[in-house]
């Protein structure tokens, strides 16, 4: 019996050992390796598959970058308009180019006459140097659209002979009320004086002496900062205290103002704006798959 079962347990075990060996060589054949699983089965040999929502935030990262770079930049030009106006808004309070204290001298010419009881015709002469000319200053305003100013005045004129022979010169000074009208750098002018002429370097028309007024037309013209060039037409007319005798002149003179308080004028603003460069084109959220993308 014993012998019996040790057959049965023996064959049984030969078919197994066929069967596993008829398997191994159908594999073989087939090309099928079967190679053993690596011990950590549970990490992956794959790089990992980026997520879509990480590229979502990353575009919108980009997004909030440029837009806080454009809004630095946006306020920065603010600034700089804000200056350009501030800038803008010192020339209105200086409104014209004839504001403040000034001084000035013309030279030109004379035209006198004298009539009454002494006569002498009509001639001209020119003035210049310590023998004539004319000072000038004062202080302007802006008022509106206008420039008022006062001033004070001291004339010479030439000492010259006349047609017949009668010779004199006159002197004048005084103050005056200015009232012109700004056009750029221009500067057209009425004036009306009020002061003591008198003539002089004769024996008798040196003894004509009045308290008299007089008027002026001229005009400027602003040619740097802190000068002006004028052209003026004045007339003057005086006489002695029993109006025998009138002396008149009238003066054709051109000359230069020199302004004290009136800023130098800087015609630029002068502003440093900082380079924000632009960033390079991004990718827009919409155009992100909703899967990620393939490896």
């Amino acid at each position: 019996m014993r012998k019996l079962i040790a057959q049965i347990v023996l064959t049984a075990v030969l078919m197994c050992a066929a069967i596993s060996g008829s398997i191994a060589a159908t594999d073989e054949a087939a090309g099928i390796v079967t190679a053993p699983l690596p011990d950590n089965t549970s990490e992956s040999i794959l790089p990992p598959e980026p997520e879509a929502n990480d590229v979502k935030s990353d575009v919108e990262a980009n997004r909030k970058r440029l837009k806080a770079k454009l809004e630095e930049k946006a306020a920065k030009e603010a600034e700089v308009e804000k200056a350009k106006a501030d800038a803008d808004k010192v020339e209105v309070k200086q409104k014209s180019e004839f504001y403040g204290k000034y001084f000035g001298a013309r030279f030109g010419f004379n035209n006198s006459s004298a009539s009454g009881t002494t006569e002498a015709p009509s001639a001209t002469t020119f003035a210049y140097g310590v023998q004539g000319g004319y000072l000038q200053g004062g202080y302007n305003w802006d008022l509106s659209i206008f420039v008022v100013g006062v001033g004070a005045y001291m004339d010479w004129n030439n000492y010259t002979i006349h047609s017949n022979d009668v010779a004199y010169s006159s002197r004048a000074y005084g103050l005056d009320a200015k009232l012109g009208l700004p056009v750029d750098e221009w500067l057209p002018y009425i004036k009306l004086g009020y002061g003591r002429s008198t003539g002089a370097g004769n024996e008798i028309l040196g003894t004509v002496s009045q308290k008299s007024s007089n008027i002026a037309f001229g005009v400027e013209y602003n040619v740097a900062s802190r000068w002006s060039l004028v052209a003026e037409l004045k007339k003057d007319s005086f006489s002695n205290r029993d109006k025998s005798i009138t002396i008149n002149n009238r003066v054709f003179a051109f000359g230069f103002n020199y302004y004290f308080d009136k800023p130098i004028k800087d015609d630029t603003v002068k502003v440093v704006e900082e380079y924000i460069p632009v960033p390079e084109p991004i990718i827009a959220p919409d155009a992100v798959p909703d899967d990620a993308p393939p490896p």
